[in-house]
């Protein structure tokens, strides 16, 4: 394993601050790069539930095979763990080609605190 930035922590959001954001609260997301395929949803969280993610500038997720790209530099693949800085935005609706396991209102993160490669 190779973790490329600090911090620690499990699938969960967790608040941090009581300050509100244009994001929402304040809050830690921290899981897994997670996708499917057959839809092109991507996640971050566990297997089976988590949120889809709008990236801070520079970063994009290539899908086939699923990555995370920071100026065209790929820093995440499938199965890493990420810990990211943001909140949940009412502004960004889950896609409807995600699952109703994704959350209904897509995490805006402004910083990524942590990725934790697997392989």
């Amino acid at each position: 394993m190779v973790a490329l930035m600090v911090g620690c922590g499990g699938a969960s959001r967790s608040h941090i601050a009581n300050a509100e954001t244009s994001a929402g609260r304040l809050s830690i997301l921290g899981g897994r790069l997670h996708g499917d395929p057959a839809t092109g949803c991507v996640w971050v969280g566990k297997k089976n539930g988590g949120d889809e993610v709008v990236w801070p500038p520079g970063y994009r997720i290539k899908r086939k095979p699923l990555q995370l790209l920071h100026s065209g530099r790929v820093v995440a693949r499938s199965g890493d763990f990420l810990r990211l800085a943001g909140g949940s935005d009412s502004r960004y609706r889950r896609s409807q080609r995600c699952a109703g396991f994704v959350e209904i209102h897509k995490f805006v993160t402004d910083r990524i605190l942590r990725i934790t490669t697997h392989g």
